[in-house]
């Protein structure tokens, strides 16, 4: 996060639970929580359950079908994008954090988030993926870390995991999630 732009105030925390003894050992104020979780069938079977409703919430048009992200959903302030690149959930979960709380994670001038988002903030989700996809700075970047780790991105225990951002931004919470067909607002 530090080589792509996230200021010193960045703070990551692990979560280990949800009781309130555990709670208490995050530091606040959390802004944003990247979640892991397993794909199941049960995760995929509520994925596709809420894509009607998402596209009508949010302004497709009515005949908007598909997966695509070419339309942009309603004016929330918020800055959403599709996944397009496999294994790239926590990057654009990182990107959804840090996009959508710039008061907490304003980026460093210069910094790839920083050229990034302003580069990206007129897009549409999917131009956005796009984008991503084609810069060379994200790639060298998360290869480096990626070989600094020791990580294999292919490894078969990576198979079923998901990275999605939750966000509070205007005293709601959403869930950003770039596999679906736009965002969620939980509360």
């Amino acid at each position: 996060m530090r080589t792509l732009g996230a200021n010193d105030a960045l703070q990551v925390a692990e979560v280990f639970g949800t009781d309130p003894d555990l709670l208490a050992m995050v530091p606040q104020p959390v802004h944003a929580v990247l979640l892991l979780y397993p794909l199941s069938d049960a995760s995929e079977a509520l994925r596709a359950s809420q894509a009607d409703e998402l596209r009508a919430a949010q302004g497709a048009p009515a005949d908007a079908s598909g997966d695509d992200g070419e339309f942009v959903p309603k004016d929330s302030g918020l800055y959403w994008m599709k996944q397009i690149i496999s294994n790239a959930c926590g990057t654009i979960g990182l990107v959804h954090a840090v996009a959508n709380v710039p008061e907490a994670f304003s980026p460093v001038p210069g910094s790839f988030f920083a050229s990034f988002l302003a580069e990206t903030a007129a897009l549409t989700p999917m131009q956005r993926a796009l984008a991503l996809e084609d810069n060379d700075k994200i790639e060298e970047e998360h290869q480096a870390l990626a070989a600094e780790a020791g990580s294999d991105a292919a490894h078969a225990v990576n198979d079923n995991l998901h990275f999605v951002a939750m966000v509070c931004k205007n005293g709601r919470l959403y869930e950003l999630d770039g596999r679906k067909v736009g965002y969620v607002i939980t509360f």
